[in-house]
């Protein structure tokens, strides 16, 4: 049984394009295969959701080891192109998850 920390940072792009400014709202309820900030967990593709404070328009899922650079938007694990979507699930789709790891 693989035990895996996983956090994740979810940028959500919401309102509408103004030139090329974008608005970045903060995402709340964060989940990991339906758990807040699990300690572990045993799914190699894990699901993730959350919910938007205000309209979503598009989102972007950055995961790394290192917590500073994935504030910076730098994943080294898996990082999404912009989405254009409402939706607000997705299926980790990065490199394969290491035991004992954890992920920002």
């Amino acid at each position: 049984m693989k035990l895996i920390r996983f956090l994740v940072k979810i940028s959500i792009i919401s309102g509408i394009l103004h030139s090329s400014t974008l608005t970045f709202a903060n995402s709340k309820d964060l989940e990991c295969e339906h758990l807040i900030n699990p300690i572990g967990i045993d799914a190699p593709n894990p699901r993730l959701t959350w919910r938007s404070e205000t309209n979503q328009s598009a989102y972007q899922i950055i995961v790394g080891t290192d917590s500073m650079q994935v504030l910076k938007g730098i994943g080294n694990a898996w990082q999404t192109a912009k989405i254009m979507s409402n939706i607000q699930l997705e299926i980790y789709k990065g490199k394969a998850l290491k035991p004992f790891i954890k992920y920002f």
